[in-house]
């Protein structure tokens, strides 16, 4: 992340664009305007955010869904009594005495072994769904990243400015 945004300030800073370049200023030796640094932080922060979601993506996913699975294991452990048509749920006579509760089933994914690490699941979703799936959700998750990217390094910018002394 940090690597893109020191890119991506340093390209705006000796750029031409109209509102955001900084090589006007340099060339004649004046210091850019606060507003044209508040810019240029703001536009490398939402850059540097974009590709920063984009690259961490396959991670969220598998991240996502292994809460899905312990929200589904938690929601079967629950007191509350599951509904008639839940497939994963039997009554298990064992050793143990449950009162004839019924009892969480592991899935049948996690019966086969499939468990392991953030590793192992990038390869099945790949293998299983073909690797767009390991992007699935991108889209949201860059509109979401970019603005609090850009706002967060507008702030950061903008404080180290009035706290430098």
């Amino acid at each position: 992340y940090w690597m893109f945004l020191e890119r991506f300030k340093s390209a705006l800073a000796h750029s031409d664009l109209p509102m955001a370049g900084g090589a006007r200023y340099t060339e004649v030796g004046l210091p850019m305007p606060p507003a044209l640094q508040a810019g240029q932080a703001f536009l490398s922060g939402a850059a540097a955010g974009m590709i920063a979601a984009s690259c961490t993506t396959p991670f969220d996913v598998v991240k996502t869904r292994r809460q899905m699975l312990q929200a589904e294991t938690a929601g079967a452990r629950a007191p509350s009594p599951p509904p008639q048509s839940a497939p994963r749920l039997a009554v298990v006579t064992s050793a143990c005495d449950h009162g004839g509760a019924a009892v969480y089933e592991p899935p049948p994914a996690a019966a086969e072994g499939r468990g392991g690490g953030t590793l192992a699941h990038l390869r099945r979703i790949a293998a299983e769904e073909g690797p767009a799936a390991l992007w699935r959700g991108n889209a949201a998750r860059t509109i979401k990243v970019a603005p609090a990217c850009a706002i967060m390094i507008s702030c950061y910018e903008l404080g180290k400015r009035v706290l430098d002394p």
